[in-house]
């Protein structure tokens, strides 16, 4: 089950009371719709005027499971359960009547389902550091031949020693390969599932050519990067 926040400041009153075996209360506003399995835990409570102040003198958490009308299915605490829904958030089911409040509030397991920032970040005594960009380093193929190979990394060294077709047809939406082509002036490249060049122009290849291919979701689109002899 899935634990859902979303409504900000949802408070509303009971039409009735309940006692402290019910499963169901009927309130004045229900919540947003819940879908299968997700539930709001929300906090039964009650308020008095004590030296002219607001206070709240009685409270209990419970799982809003269902929604049906302004009928909401409630689950109450209960203690041994294994998975324990509940951690911190333990209460004593109790009785309550009409006009008493439900409100989704935060709780103390809502703030332990915050994840350690340490486990992402360096940290010095609980205190962020700046956080460290690990530099990206990807393989080259030195020994890349003319059928795609991304297993062996996005940057591809292919040497000419006769007229070879290059073979694109596995590059999928949204990847990109770079070729050094090496022998170009020698030998003849071809191309296969090359959509088109993105200057509509087949490069003529010096002796070291770069040439990059992405696949842009329609098809896939050659840049001729230039080269030398």
């Amino acid at each position: 089950m899935a634990r859902k926040y979303g409504m900000n400041n949802y408070s509303t009153l009971l039409t009735s009371g309940i006692s402290d075996t019910d499963t169901t209360v009927s309130v004045g506003t229900a919540p947003d719709s819940l879908g299968a399995g997700d539930f709001y835990r929300m906090q039964l409570c009650r308020f008095q005027t004590v030296n002219g102040q607001r206070v709240m003198v009685k409270s209990e958490f419970v799982d809003v499971t269902a929604i049906s009308g302004n009928d909401l299915t409630i689950r109450r605490y209960e203690a041994g359960l294994d998975p324990d829904p509940w951690g911190n958030d333990v209460s004593i089911p109790q009785t309550w009547e009409a006009d008493d409040e439900l409100q989704l509030v935060v709780t103390a397991e809502t703030l332990e389902g915050i994840p350690d920032p340490s486990g992402f970040m360096p940290t010095s005594g609980g205190t962020l550091l700046d956080g460290a960009i690990t530099e990206f380093t990807e393989t080259i193929n030195a020994a890349a031949g003319a059928t795609l190979d991304r297993g062996t990394g996005g940057k591809q060294k292919l040497t000419l020693t006769a007229n070879t077709t290059l073979d694109l047809t596995d590059l999928a939406a949204g990847q990109s390969v770079s070729y050094k082509v090496i022998g170009g002036d020698t030998w003849t490249l071809g191309y296969t599932g090359l959509g088109h060049w993105s200057n509509n122009t087949t490069p003529t290849l010096e002796a070291t050519h770069y040439l990059e291919f992405t696949h842009d979701g329609d098809e896939v689109v050659g840049f001729d990067c230039g080269g030398w002899s």
